[in-house]
């Protein structure tokens, strides 16, 4: 997640017109969301970190196991949901190129597990925006396609 900062107060709203909000801001660093849910039960978790690594994801798997799931003998997920979000960053085809590997990284992981433990756990991925996915980044776009084919994401 890109955080964002005002450059300028914003104008409160009167009668005559709503709130005026100039739209100019400073990128203020970014943020990595972390969830897990249940809907099902209606439970949800969510943590924030600076960083996305293995060790922040082995930290966060080992709190819920250790937490909320202690008590149970084996835990089978079902799904494991990725977002990409890329808004017009300055360094496009690094940034999507890492978001792309780490898909086919996971995807290999989750394709293991299924082949190894029989746990079958469904991939999906989101990508966002029009502009940076479908005019600036066809070439990745052709990457997830080929994924979808080898069945390491579901379409």
């Amino acid at each position: 997640m890109q955080l964002l900062k005002e450059t300028r107060t914003p104008i409160l709203a009167t009668r005559e017109h709503g709130k005026r909000v100039d739209y100019e801001y400073e990128r203020a660093g970014t943020a990595n969301i972390f969830m897990f849910t249940e809907p099902l039960v209606g439970w949800r978790q969510v943590s924030v970190r600076a960083t996305k690594t293995k060790a922040d994801w082995a930290v966060e798997k080992a709190g819920l196991l250790e937490g909320r799931y202690a008590a149970c003998p084996k835990v089978n997920p079902i799904a494991v949901w990725e977002v990409k979000e890329h808004y017009h960053t300055t360094t496009f085809g690094s940034r999507v190129s890492g978001a792309i590997y780490e898909t086919l990284l996971d995807g290999m992981e989750l394709d293991e597990l299924r082949e190894n433990e029989g746990v079958d756990v469904k991939h999906y991925l989101m990508v966002n925006t029009y502009k940076t996915w479908w005019e600036d980044g066809r070439s990745y776009i052709c990457r997830i396609i080929d994924m979808l084919h080898v069945g390491l994401l579901i379409g």
